[in-house]
């Protein structure tokens, strides 16, 4: 029986540890709480042994204490969950408060947390396990970024007020003094064939991950959307090169410059980036670290989970998930994924 406690216990912590493990919180924190759950299982074994034991184990053994009410002895008899006077009938306690006061699982919960082998167990887990934990829990926290979303229908809605085309000006100015090197040169790159850029002169992956495959993966999904049977009569969109084109030199723009707007620091929105009555769709988040969405805490480590947790961004959204199943012809997908593992995405839909 004493094996089984073990077995039960480490059974319950290792279950705990591994889930909070697996949504993706440091190991210290998930041992810690992995060790917590194995004491509060044995600990919760060991008062549900004692409160069957002392309940079915009565006798005539002086209780110690005297019967206020007829002044002799009290004695537990087997089977009483309360103290009680055999001999005058008189209960100890208040009536209701009594079951959390003077009954026997309520006397061995407390006998059971001041034992002396599971607080010192507690005490010594605790102080070899706090500093680790409280580190690695503001590290979680301080680690975890949350993604961006914005979505626009028209060019009208695209036309900024005065405040927010300075604030967006003002933005790329300050950024762009601490631009690196490398993002420089891409900026000029991508401002070298104006208006609709021309397809960037860069390799295919960055981090390791395939920017045109996640473009791919995220059209077909949304068509896939889009036409699935029985629930939608939409068409699917068809690529359109020219957009495509312009949406992944919007992506590299906010990347390069450090914005996240469908208007640029210097007045450029969607108007005068597509030819076509555009809607867009933009999305920022990050590859390889922890991400909060509604689902929870995700980690982006594929093309094909990236792909994914933009779609589903945006589905997540309701302007965004509007635009994603009006009636459009065409669209383009373009995505930037940075060295620091920020990822920029544009979809463009046009009529």
């Amino acid at each position: 029986m004493y094996w089984g406690q073990i077995a039960l216990s480490l059974a319950a912590a290792l279950a705990g540890g591994t889930y909070l493990h697996d949504q993706g919180y440091r190991s210290a924190v998930a041992v810690l709480a992995g060790i917590i759950i194995y004491i509060a299982v044995r600990w919760g074994i060991a008062w549900a042994f004692r409160t069957k034991f002392w309940y079915r184990h009565g006798g005539n053994r002086n209780n110690g204490d005297s019967c206020p009410n007829c002044g002799r002895y009290i004695y537990r008899f087997e089977r009483d969950w309360i103290l009680r006077c055999g001999r005058c009938g008189w209960t100890a306690g208040w009536p209701v408060l009594r079951w959390f006061t003077k009954s026997v699982p309520s006397q061995q919960l407390r006998r059971t947390a001041a034992g002396p082998r599971l607080l010192l167990v507690v005490l010594a887990v605790s102080g070899l396990f706090a500093p680790a934990a409280v580190s690695g829990a503001v590290s979680d926290a301080t680690d975890r970024v949350t993604p961006l979303v914005d979505s626009i229908e028209s060019a009208d809605e695209a036309t900024p007020t005065e405040q927010e085309s300075e604030e967006n000006k003002r933005q790329g100015e300050d950024r762009q003094d601490g631009v690196t090197p490398e993002r420089q040169n891409k900026s000029q790159r991508s401002g070298e064939g104006g208006g609709a850029r021309a397809e960037l002169n860069r390799e295919d992956t960055t981090n390791g991950f395939d920017e045109r495959r996640v473009e791919r993966l995220v059209f077909e999904s949304i068509n896939e959307i889009r036409t699935e049977r029985g629930k939608r009569s939409l068409r699917p969109l068809a690529v359109d090169s020219p957009v495509r084109t312009a949406a992944r030199g919007h992506s590299e723009d906010m990347a390069t410059r450090e914005y996240f707007s469908h208007t640029s620091p210097d007045g450029e929105g969607i108007e005068k980036r597509y030819s076509c009555t555009p809607g867009e769709n933009i999305a920022m988040t990050y590859i390889d670290r922890r991400v909060r969405t509604e689902n929870g805490t995700e980690v982006y480590d594929s093309e094909a989970e990236l792909a994914e947790g933009l779609v589903r961004l945006w589905m997540n959204s309701d302007p965004h998930r509007k635009n994603l199943l009006r009636e459009y012809e065409s669209s383009g997908v373009g995505v930037y994924i940075t060295e620091s593992q920020e990822v920029y995405a544009t979809h463009v839909f046009c009529r």
